[in-house]
């Protein structure tokens, strides 16, 4: 997803309506880790 869209000053990721009061508030942290983490390389 990050590599069609290139490189800028950001971007935004948002959880909206895909995440369920179900899901285990750790695993969205790894979510939000990951895109830290994956997105460096494209921000200018």
């Amino acid at each position: 997803m990050l590599d069609s869209y290139g490189h800028g000053p950001g971007h935004v990721f948002n959880l909206g309506h895909g995440i369920h009061p179900e899901v285990d508030p750790e695993h969205a942290g790894v979510f939000i880790d990951a895109v830290h983490e994956l997105s460096k390389p494209y921000h200018s």
